[in-house]
């Protein structure tokens, strides 16, 4: 039970860092176009190792990544629901398509990385 709040918390944490990472980064054109792909692509090949550091952190049980991904991305998630419609300030910009899509692709990623190393664990 406690780890689960630690993860809950966490997930706020890294929600936060990220809405302020997109903060930072729009002035810099990380979300153009252009750029947006490689920022992807980054994204993605970081999942795996965001997860394996969240799951080694909280002293997760061999096979559960997919858990520690899922506890930690759902407060992020919620929190940037909450953010995008009442807040959007906060992420400094005035269209938050691109930006939004990273969030959610970013999740999407982190999850699929969890699911990818219990599988790999099972095996």
């Amino acid at each position: 039970m406690a780890r689960n709040i630690v993860l809950v918390v966490l997930g706020a944490v890294l929600w936060f860092a990220a809405a302020m990472a997109i903060r930072y980064a729009l002035p810099l054109g990380w979300f153009g176009r252009g750029a947006a792909a490689i920022l992807f692509a980054v994204s993605a090949a970081l999942s795996p190792l965001v997860v394996l550091a969240v799951h080694r952190l909280t002293k997760g049980q061999p096979g559960g990544h997919l858990r520690t991904a899922a506890l930690a991305c759902t407060p992020a998630l919620l929190l940037d629901g909450l953010a995008f419609v009442w807040q959007p300030s906060l992420y400094g910009a005035v269209d938050l398509t691109l930006p939004g899509a990273w969030l959610m692709y970013g999740v999407g990623a982190i999850l699929a990385s969890g699911a990818t190393l219990d599988v790999r664990s099972a095996k």
